[in-house]
C-alpha cells in the first residue's frame, strides 16, 4: 500500500563532515491532494453563518480560513518530510534542525524546502572483542572476607549507656540553645538548630552543629558546654548561611555503639549454626562483591583503551553545543553556591566554557565509538529495560511511572536515559569480551 511518504523526495547536500541539507520536494499532484483533504476536513468542522456546520461550499472555506489550511499543510508536510529523513537510509543521521523556505507552499506548485541534519561522525573502529587489559591493583580476597565481616559485626552492634567520657561516634542526648534571635515566622527547621530542649547528636561527621564533634569529644552526663559554630554558605537552613554563633550545651545521656565482639555472638545474631556455617556465607558474599568489583574494573579498563585507540574526530557541531552547555551548568552549579561567587565565576568563564567544551568532547567520543558496537552488535534498550529504569527513578522521586514518563518526555530526558542505557549495554558488551593480560 502506497504511504503518504512515498510523495516526499529527499536530496542531500554536503556542507560540512558531521551536517548535511535534507532538500525537500513534493510534487505538485500530492500538493494539490493535500490541500483538498485539508479543505475537506475544515469544511467539516468550521461553523458559517448561513451554512449548517460541514455543508458551506469549498470555495467560502478556501476564502475565510485559506490561511489556516496552509499552516496545516505546512505541518503536515514538515512532520512527513522529517519522519521521511530520520528513517535515515544510507546516513545515519542522529537530529535536524528548523525548516527553511516553508512560505513558499502553493497549492499549484511542487513543493520545495529544506532543513539541516546531523549525522554521526565517520571513524576507523578497532577490534572490541578480546581486548586485554592489566588491573592495578589485586584483591586480597582474604582482606576482604576479614573486612567484610567486621562491618557485619558494625552493623549488629549494640548501643550501651555511656559511663565515661564521650568518644568520637557516640550519641549524645542534650539541651542546647544558640545566640540567635528568632523571628516569630521562622521555620520549623531553624527552631530546631537554634533551640532544643532535648535532642540527640552525633559526634560524627558530617556534623549536624559545626563545631559540635570538637566541642562535646570527652563530654560527660550533666556536663555543660559552650562552643562557636562556623556554618558554611551552602548550609541547609538559609537563615545560618554564613553565620557564625554562640552555643551553650548540656549533655543529658549518652551511648555508645559496641560492635558485635566474637563470630560466635555474630554468628548467632546472624541466625546460623555455627561459626562455620556464618563464614561460608559471608565468603560466598564476599567472592560474589568481589567478582563484581572485577567485572566492572576490566569494563572501565576495557573501554578506556577501546577509545584510547581511536584517533579524535570532528563531532556534530549541534550535539556538542548541546552537550557542552550542559557540562556548563553542572560546572556553574558545582562553584557558584552564594552570591559573592558569581562574580568570581563570570571572570574566568572563558576557562570554564574550555573546560565543558572538553568535558562534552570527551563523553561524545565516548558516546559515539560505544553506539556504533551496539548498531554492529544489534544491542538494543527494550520497553522492559525502560520500564525497570523509570521505576526506579519514580522510587527515587515518589511518583508514578507514568507521572515520571510525562516528566521525561515533556523535558527530553526520556531520549537521554535510552541514549545512556544503550551506551552501557555496549559498555558491558566491550567488558564481557575483554581478557585480563
Amino acid at each position: 500500500m502506497a504511504s503518504e511518504l512515498d510523495n516526499i523526495t529527499i536530496a542531500f547536500k554536503d556542507e560540512k563532515a558531521c551536517s548535511r541539507k535534507a532538500e525537500i520536494t513534493i510534487a505538485a499532484a500530492a500538493v494539490a491532494d493535500a490541500f483538498a483533504k485539508a479543505y475537506k476536513q475544515a469544511a467539516k468542522e468550521v461553523q458559517i453563518a448561513g451554512f449548517r456546520k460541514g455543508k458551506a461550499p469549498i470555495s467560502i472555506v478556501k476564502a475565510r480560513y485559506g490561511s489556516y489550511v496552509k499552516d496545516d499543510v505546512i505541518r503536515t508536510f514538515q512532520q512527513q518530510a522529517y519522519s521521511k529523513v530520520m528513517q535515515g537510509g544510507e546516513l545515519d543521521i542522529i537530529g535536524a534542525g528548523a525548516p527553511e523556505g516553508m512560505d513558499s507552499l502553493a497549492e499549484d506548485k511542487d513543493f520545495t524546502f529544506s532543513f539541516p541534519v546531523e549525522i554521526a561522525p565517520a571513524f576507523t573502529l578497532p577490534e572490541y572483542k578480546g581486548i586485554e587489559v592489566k588491573l592495578e591493583n589485586a584483591k586480597d580476597a582474604e582482606k576482604a572476607f576479614n573486612d567484610h565481616k567486621e562491618y557485619m559485626k558494625g552493623l549488629y552492634a549494640e548501643y550501651v549507656a555511656i559511663e565515661d567520657a564521650a568518644k568520637e561516634n557516640d550519641t549524645l542526648k542534650v539541651s542546647y540553645e544558640a545566640d540567635y534571635a528568632l523571628a516569630d515566622d521562622a521555620s520549623a527547621a531553624l527552631k530546631r538548630m537554634v533551640k532544643a530542649e532535648e535532642s540527640w547528636l552525633w559526634l560524627a561527621e558530617p556534623e549536624q552543629i559545626p563545631g559540635c564533634v570538637k566541642a562535646l569529644v570527652g563530654a560527660v552526663k550533666g556536663g555543660e558546654y559552650t562552643f562557636e559554630a562556623e556554618f558554611p554558605a551552602d548550609f541547609r537552613v538559609a537563615e545560618l548561611s554564613g553565620k557564625k554563633l554562640s552555643y551553650k550545651v548540656k549533655v543529658l545521656d549518652g551511648q555508645r555503639r559496641m560492635p558485635v565482639e566474637s563470630d560466635e555472638k555474630l554468628a548467632e545474631k546472624l541466625g546460623m549454626k555455627d561459626v562455620e556455617e556464618m563464614n561460608a556465607k559471608l565468603r560466598e558474599t564476599t567472592d560474589k562483591e568481589l567478582a563484581e568489583a572485577e567485572k566492572q574494573e576490566m569494563k572501565a579498563a576495557a573501554v578506556d583503551k577501546l577509545i584510547a585507540e581511536v584517533a579524535d574526530f570532528e563531532l556534530p557541531e549541534g550535539i556538542l553545543g548541546q552537550y557542552t552547555q550542559r557540562e556548563f551548568s553542572r560546572i556553574a552549579e558545582t562553584l557558584v553556591k552564594k552570591d559573592s561567587d558569581v562574580e568570581e565565576f563570570k571572570k574566568e568563564k572563558d576557562k570554564h566554557v574550555e573546560e565543558a567544551k572538553k568535558n562534552a568532547s570527551s563523553y561524545l567520543k565516548k558516546f559515539f565509538i560505544l553506539r556504533q558496537i551496539a548498531k554492529n552488535e544489534k544491542i538494543e534498550v527494550t520497553a522492559e529495560d525502560m520500564n525497570n529504569r523509570i521505576q526506579a527513578i519514580s522510587n527515587y522521586l515518589r511518583k508514578t511511572p507514568a507521572e515520571v514518563t510525562e516528566l521525561l518526555i515533556r523535558n527530553g530526558g526520556y531520549e537521554e536515559i535510552e541514549s545512556d542505557m544503550l551506551v552501557e549495554k555496549a559498555a558491558d558488551f566491550v567488558g564481557s569480551n575483554a581478557k585480563k593480560a
